[in-house]
């Protein structure tokens, strides 16, 4: 179902891997889905760039040991969770509105780019 999605959004050549919870048969924040991650891709958590627009899915990544980014699409307070995003992006609701998701995409991959260098 997710892989559907990213085919159609024509955005599958810009991801490394699509994962999905149904792989692991839990939901997020349950550590399991994360370290789906960092055994599908065989690296440490802490080289994963994780980018969510859910923050208590970018606290739990972050808890995790991922770096992370939170896409802050609502200007929402900050969780009370474990874990802390590296990163926080915001968007002004008058570009929000209608904004095309490859655009969003294309905004997370240059913080990141930025961030990991």
């Amino acid at each position: 179902m997710l892989g559907a999605a990213v085919n159609k959004a024509g955005i599958g050549h810009l991801i490394d891997a699509v994962l999905s919870v149904e792989l692991v048969g839990v939901y997020k924040p349950h550590p399991k889905v994360y370290q789906l991650a960092v055994d599908r891709l065989a690296i440490p958590a802490g080289t994963i760039a994780f980018q969510s627009s859910n923050a208590w899915d970018a606290y739990a990544a972050s808890a995790f040991g991922m770096r992370v980014v939170w896409c802050n699409r609502y200007g929402q307070r900050p969780e009370r969770l474990p874990g802390t995003p590296d990163r926080e992006i915001t968007f002004d609701r008058r570009v929000r509105t209608g904004m095309n998701p490859k655009i969003v995409i294309m905004r997370l991959a240059q913080t990141m780019i930025s961030y990991l260098r």
